[in-house]
């Protein structure tokens, strides 16, 4: 996977998988170079929010 990322990028792409914004496709890939879906970037937007809201709490 780490191949495919941007070295630039690459601490920021884990830092996102660790916080659980990221899971890859639905058959378990990931692929960074790849356009996103309007609903998969909705779910990250989502996902961002809802941790952002819990950390308020």
């Amino acid at each position: 996977m780490t191949q495919k990322i941007s070295d630039y990028a690459k601490q920021l792409v884990n830092n996102a998988v660790v916080l659980g914004l990221f899971h890859g496709r639905s058959n378990g890939t990931f692929d960074p170079k790849k356009h996103t879906t309007r609903v998969e970037t909705a779910v990250v937007l989502y996902r961002m929010l809802d941790k952002l809201d819990a950390a308020e709490k």
